[in-house]
């Protein structure tokens, strides 16, 4: 098993985007998703430090494939047109840092929210095919498209939006087999796998030893679905203290992977 698209979150490979570059450059690791830039999520940043920061790709020769904005991620669902500046704001700098994935939210589940859904995925896909960017989702916990049917009827409809997957939001709070509920019923919506684990009861692990079934979600993609992106997140954009720093713990999450790709069943 070998993952060649293989991108990272740019925050969790350093302790500022400078540092982070440098350390994906050496790592030899070509591809970044946009998320956190210094202080703020990177739909917040101002036109300057974009410009500081696009300089800091081209100098270190990172393409960026996703902006992980985080718009409608955390407001009801039917107040998502109240976030029709910041979708724009967020379509114009995939557009400037030339990423063919951008990060959209569907609101926080309200009941009877299915048509102010419904409007907003029309609104972002309108705007995806102007922009010829593509937005994913990625479903979290408690989000109006936390279901699996409602998922795929979803983008059924909806044919330009596409999925993040992230096992680990589907057994953080609900103990379940995330690869049978969720990853066979999705995984021809997806574009993109967030590469992390978690052990139900003992927190984030290192990948390939909790509870996602990565082993199975990441060999069945590779078999598959050719045209995945994989972004590796070990750390969540989290630090952990003075004992290890952002690098180590990237590190750490690398070396994982590398082990669950050479896994030959003897575990």
């Amino acid at each position: 098993m070998k993952i060649d698209k293989l991108a990272a979150y740019l925050d969790e490979a350093g302790d500022d985007p400078a540092s982070s570059c440098g350390n994906l450059a050496n790592l030899k690791i070509p591809y970044v998703a946009l998320r956190h830039t210094w202080s703020s999520n990177i739909n917040a940043i101002s036109d300057e430090s974009c410009q500081t920061l696009l300089k800091l790709l081209r100098d270190h020769d990172l393409s960026p494939i996703l902006l992980a904005s985080e718009v409608a991620a955390n407001v009801g669902a039917k107040s998502l047109m109240s976030q029709q500046v910041a979708l724009k704001r967020a379509f114009d700098l995939a557009q400037y840092f030339k990423t063919p994935l951008i990060r959209v939210g569907v609101g926080m589940y309200e009941k009877d929210c299915e048509e102010s859904v419904a409007s907003w995925m029309q609104l972002a896909q309108e705007m995806a095919i102007s922009t010829g960017v593509v937005p994913v989702l990625e479903v979290t916990h408690g989000c109006s498209l936390f279901n699996p049917i409602d998922l795929v009827l979803a983008l059924s409809k909806f044919r330009r939006w596409k999925i993040l997957y992230d096992p680990a939001q589907f057994i953080v709070k609900q103990v379940q087999d995330p690869f049978i509920r969720y990853w066979t019923l999705v995984k021809n919506y997806a574009a993109a796998i967030d590469i992390h684990d978690y052990k139900i009861g003992h927190g984030h692990k290192p990948v390939g030893y909790g509870d996602t079934k990565m082993l199975h979600t990441l060999t069945d993609s590779l078999q598959s679905l050719p045209n995945m992106w994989y972004f590796l997140e070990p750390a969540l954009g989290r630090k952990y203290g003075q004992e290890f720093t952002k690098l180590d713990v990237f590190k750490l999450g690398l070396k994982a992977l590398a082990d669950l790709e050479n896994y030959d069943g003897k575990r």
